[in-house]
């Protein structure tokens, strides 16, 4: 783990997170922290927007035997025929 004292000279921010427990942060580690937040609320709004298309699909996979390609104004980012292979070894 490296030494911020001496390989930074940045503030360091406390928060209380428990009764008697802190969590000390440097200003590199709250960079850090706000970089990935940013990509994981990305990632998070991608899967929002495809949720009704994997809905739509999922349940009509259901009634059928075969794999189907799905519509193509759904979705692109769902990997469908591993979604399906999920599906048949679920039910």
């Amino acid at each position: 783990m490296r030494n911020f004292k001496t390989y930074y000279a940045t503030r360091a921010y406390s928060f209380r997170c428990a009764k008697n427990l802190y969590i000390s942060l440097t200003q590199p580690d709250m960079d850090y922290l706000v970089r990935v937040i940013r990509v994981v609320q990305q990632q998070l709004h991608g899967y929002i927007i495809a949720l009704s298309d994997v809905w739509a699909y999922v349940t009509s996979s259901l009634n059928s035997m075969s794999y189907g390609e799905p519509a193509p104004a759904i979705s692109k980012n769902i990997d469908y025929p591993h979604l399906y292979e999920d599906l048949v070894t679920f039910v």
